[in-house]
């Protein structure tokens, strides 16, 4: 299976729910007429532009001290919050833009200008092209039965949970993961390999997700609620 590289949900992410623009920590360009009043980039060199110019220095130092590339996943949350809600909202030219590539998912689209950002500071060649491929791959390829009961066959009621990169060995690959609800217990599927109860790392990983999730989906609701008061 092709090895996707930590898009869509990613690794474990860390640091606060957005960019903390109130405080001049993250300084997004002004732009009148777009939704929320913030320039919206029109591709991945003027997003990764966009990017440089919102970030403050400090900031800046936390991506040049990233070596490994999975590391990438603690701005999943601050600035990709930021930019998900801002850059990727639905219509949006950015998005729009992704769209073209057979991206749909807002986590992908984020991850992808964050990692085309760390490249452009440490050097790297890394291609656009291959990071939209590599995530298009992990939303259109991988499929999931649809099921509601137990994969190990009982008649527990079964739901899925999330869909991320989780580790296996010392890689890790995309896949689904659900819960045997009454007995709490995990598995994992791939389209390629099955269902495979979950290992503890992945159970770790898998209940970090949810909480973020959930997290996230509570800050966008004050963030209506507050836009409609």
């Amino acid at each position: 299976m092709k090895k996707i590289l930590f898009y869509f949900v990613t690794i474990i992410a860390v640091g606060s729910c957005t960019a903390d623009v109130k405080n001049k920590q993250f300084s997004p360009t002004i732009g009148k007429g777009f939704k929320y009043q913030y320039y919206v980039p029109v591709d991945i060199e003027d997003a990764v532009k966009e990017l440089d110019h919102a970030l403050s220095t400090k900031q800046k130092s936390k991506f040049q001290e990233i070596e490994d590339k999975f590391d990438l996943a603690k701005f999943h949350d601050n600035p990709g919050s930021w930019l998900r809600r801002h850059w990727f909202y639905e219509g949006s030219r950015l998005s729009n833009y992704f769209k073209k590539y057979s991206v749909e998912h807002r986590d992908n689209m984020s991850g992808i200008v964050i990692h085309m950002y760390w490249s452009k500071l440490k050097n790297k060649d890394i291609k656009f092209s291959e990071l939209a491929e590599a995530a298009s791959y992990s939303e259109n390829t991988i499929f999931r039965p649809a099921i509601d009961k137990c994969p190990d066959g009982s008649n527990e009621k079964f739901k899925y949970v999330i869909m991320a990169s989780l580790p296996i060995d010392d890689d890790v690959e995309f896949m689904h993961a659900g819960i045997c609800i009454e007995k709490k217990q995990y598995w994992t599927y791939q389209y390629k390999k099955g269902f495979k109860l979950a290992t503890q790392a992945q159970i770790d990983m898998i209940n970090a997700f949810e909480k973020l999730d959930k997290e996230e989906q509570k800050m966008y609701q004050k963030i209506e609620s507050d836009r409609k008061n």
